[in-house]
């Protein structure tokens, strides 16, 4: 009876080491799916600020598949925000010949070329971007249609985009932080900090050099000396080679 239990255990383990020696096969991604795999992990590290290893994944799907669209796309936003407008444009100039009727493209290539002050054309893709019924994040958008008019000078229809905006999706940050902007920069403070304060919340641990420079010039207007310090010393420590620090410490 011993010598049946001592079988039975040396079965058993025989079969769990057969198991494990042999695996069942992983699926074998397509060309199509590898390519969009390595895209989203470039677009969540460039979420995460990891820019590097951003261009490294969106670089390899583009390699596996030179024809994606929303390849092109990403590494056109990339390049924008790694300064390198060239390069950023030649992609997105082949997104959008890719793909001439995706939102996504339309959008991002017309905020493009509105910082490149190429208004005409940036609200010919913004304003088409924002009449497609197809677009799920129409919040993204009219942020962008309210950017670009602040920056040809029209304040008062960029503001009226950027609350659309926000009606939508009352905790979009780029949004909050655009429209705390103006309501600073016209001197009403109160609403600046409401806004700014908003755009802290939803931001979360992804504040910007921008974002805290505002609050702690805000809090500056309003005399509250302790968020001012609060907000300087965040700045300081968190992008202490940012052009808003080196501005402040002139300025002592």
């Amino acid at each position: 009876m011993q010598l049946h239990k001592i079988l039975v255990v040396l079965v058993f383990i025989l079969l769990i080491i057969g198991c494990s020696q042999n695996p069942p096969a992983p699926k074998k991604l397509s060309k199509a799916e590898n390519s969009e795999l390595q895209r989203n992990l470039g677009i969540r590290y460039y979420q995460l600020g990891m820019l590097t290893d951003a261009k490294q994944k969106l670089t390899k799907a583009l390699k596996i598949d030179s024809n994606d669209a929303q390849t092109h796309n990403a590494l056109g936003v990339l390049y924008s925000r790694l300064n390198d407008k060239n390069t950023a444009k030649s992609h997105f100039d082949t997104a959008i010949a890719l793909a001439p009727g995706d939102v996504k493209v339309k959008n991002n290539y017309g905020r493009f070329l509105c910082e490149q002050h190429q208004y005409p054309q940036a609200m010919i893709y913004l304003q088409s971007a924002a009449k497609d019924p197809t677009s799920q994040n129409q919040w993204q958008v009219l942020t962008n249609l309210g950017h670009c008019n602040i920056l040809q000078g029209n304040k008062q229809q960029g503001t009226l985009y950027l609350k659309k905006a926000l009606l939508q999706n009352p905790k979009y940050a780029p949004a909050l932080l655009e429209i705390s902007e103006i309501y600073y920069g016209k001197g009403e403070y109160f609403t600046a900090r409401a806004f700014i304060e908003r755009f802290f919340s939803a931001a979360g641990q992804f504040k910007t050099s921008e974002s805290l420079n505002l609050g702690y010039l805000i809090e500056n207007a309003l005399g509250d000396d302790i968020k001012a310090e609060y907000y300087r010393s965040l700045l300081m420590r968190q992008f202490p080679d940012s052009p808003e620090v080196e501005k402040i410490l002139m300025e002592r």
